[in-house]
């Protein structure tokens, strides 16, 4: 007689020795946590088609009633492969219900929750005959855009007004700190200095910290700096896979310091330059003209 597990897939010698992916476009994936958010506390579900290679390529949000623990499916329209669910702020584990109502009836299941965590699941058939379910990674990757396409785009029809303050630092002895020129203590005639000086990024006071820091310290190699942050910059749109980057060398390092003061988003492996890494970088690179 045929069974369907209705355990966690460790319950099985045989399945727990199984692995596999999923892989989901950042636009798709965007898409769900954001509809997540409309209904904070309660569960949402949404089905999703999987073609040959093990990516999700639709994602369909059916007619449904949800509450706090509980999200009903009314009416299901066309063959999905795949649903995924909601629990916002509770653990995201497949529940007893779950697997009782949700994974015997789709290839896939997915359950996320507010703070990033996904379980996946594939339902399998077993050596002994039976039904269960393998562990899925899911990867979320920008694969699917095409990437030169939306860079050209942005390129040709973007321009970037720059953020200035009426802060002036002054370029000559542009490492001394005790040469730097307050206005608002001492009486000058800044108008003389005008060619001496240029004007300063406006920019987050971590962020300028660290370049200040940078700058006086004659041990920080800014080129290489700026060299990383150059390189994400020109990657913005795709990311740096973090995994290609060999452990414990100066890029590492740099890539390490840049995430701790927010100049850089790590999501699911990739390095994306934020604003404040774009501020950095414009503010190094006037400094060492």
């Amino acid at each position: 007689m045929m069974t369907l597990a209705t355990k966690p897939c460790t319950s099985c010698d045989w399945v727990s020795t199984q692995g596999d992916v999923l892989y989901c476009s950042m636009q798709l994936w965007e898409k769900w946590v954001y509809a997540t958010k409309v209904y904070p506390s309660l569960e949402l579900l949404a089905l999703f088609k999987v073609n040959k290679a093990r990516e999700i390529t639709e994602l369909e949000f059916p007619e449904q009633e949800i509450a706090g623990a509980e999200c009903l499916l009314k009416e299901q329209k066309g063959q999905w492969d795949g649903m995924i669910h909601s629990h916002h702020t509770m653990h995201a584990k497949f529940s007893s219900m779950d697997y009782d109502t949700v994974l015997p009836n789709y290839k896939f299941a997915i359950v996320t929750n507010h703070m990033g965590n996904i379980e996946a699941t594939e339902q399998v058939d077993l050596p002994c005959g039976g039904k269960g379910y393998k562990k899925v990674d899911v990867i979320i990757s920008p694969a699917f855009i095409d990437r030169e396409h939306i860079k050209s785009v942005i390129l040709r029809t973007v321009s970037v007004k720059p953020k200035t303050t009426l802060a002036y630092e002054y370029k000559e002895n542009y490492r001394s700190p005790q040469n730097h020129i307050d206005p608002s203590v001492q009486t000058i005639n800044l108008q003389q200095y005008v060619d001496s000086y240029v004007e300063k990024p406006s920019i987050p006071d971590l962020v300028a910290d660290f370049a200040e820091h940078l700058l006086y310290d004659e041990q920080h190699n800014i080129n290489k700096y700026v060299a990383v942050l150059s390189k994400l910059s020109d990657e913005s749109l795709t990311g740096i896979q973090l995994s290609q980057i060999t452990p414990n060398t100066d890029a590492q390092l740099i890539l390490d310091k840049l995430e701790e003061i927010d100049c850089i988003s790590n999501i699911n492996g990739y390095a994306y330059i934020t604003e404040s890494g774009f501020d950095l970088l414009d503010y190094l690179s006037s400094a060492i003209v």
